[in-house]
């Protein structure tokens, strides 16, 4: 009997596919969304399993078949059916070996005839299975707890900074001011958004620190420009509040923003 698959089960699929294109094509999240024309804020929901394959654009669908060396029909098989099909037919094999296989194709024939009848093809040629691939849990970002805790800690950080130097809380932000020019790419507003945090005057929602992360990750050796800053002061190296930080950042999963999914 044929099986009818539930939107739970097409999702998993879905799910499955796009990990598959990450990993077969040593892809990024953001590298695999600009294939896609997605939004970063999209993918999370897809690999969520938030969205149901039906429900996303052909196009879309297109260039993750395109990704997975497939046709769209064989990927939309396979959130039916579980299986990847190929549109090859015996039927076809036996006309090429009839009207184009030369001499120098028949020693690979032979041996594939070892191997039994025709298979299924494969998605990639040494490609990992596709369920053979379990998802890994998708991170929903920052709560606002963390978030708080986050720019309570940073802000214990300067005030530590402040006891251990003698200096007034503005003369100790200079300290970490120096180490976050010496990045060299933080723009004034990204640098008001350090000062506010660390000075105490802002304290950042879940999403508005989730949404940091993202505008953030990748470009320095910790997760964020406040750690890698406060990482190279000597008088903060180990301390307590900057090990929090350190905590929260590594306790995230990956980007994620709250954008709406462009099905």
């Amino acid at each position: 009997m044929t099986e009818v698959p539930t939107p739970d089960m097409s999702t998993q699929r879905f799910v499955q596919s796009l990990h598959q294109a990450l990993v077969a094509n040593k892809l990024s999240q953001r590298e695999l969304c600009t294939r896609l024309g997605i939004t970063i804020g999209t993918l999370t929901k897809y690999l969520r399993g938030s969205v149901d394959p039906r429900n996303v654009g052909v196009s879309k669908i297109r260039k993750l078949a395109e990704s997975l060396g497939v046709t769209t029909n064989t990927l939309l098989d396979y959130y039916e059916t579980g299986e990847y099909r190929s549109s090859l037919t015996i039927d076809d094999v036996a006309s090429w070996i009839r009207s184009s296989a030369g001499q120098a194709d028949l020693p690979a024939l032979l041996e594939a005839m070892k191997y039994g009848t025709m298979r299924e093809l494969s998605v990639v040629p040494g490609s990992l299975d596709v369920a053979a691939i379990t998802p890994q849990p998708v991170w929903a970002g920052y709560t606002d707890q963390e978030a708080e805790d986050f720019c309570s800690y940073s802000h214990d950080c300067l005030k530590l900074l402040s006891t251990e130097t003698g200096k007034s809380l503005r003369g100790a932000w200079k300290i970490v001011e120096s180490e976050l020019e010496a990045l060299g790419d933080l723009t004034e507003d990204e640098m008001d958004l350090c000062y506010d945090i660390c000075n105490g005057s802002r304290v950042l929602s879940g999403a508005e620190l989730t949404a940091a992360r993202e505008q953030f990750l990748g470009r320095y050796e910790s997760p964020c420009p406040i750690t890698t800053a406060m990482e190279k002061i000597d008088e903060l190296k180990g301390c307590e509040p900057l090990n929090s930080i350190l905590r929260i950042c590594s306790e995230a999963g990956g980007p994620v923003n709250n954008e709406p999914v462009a099905a």
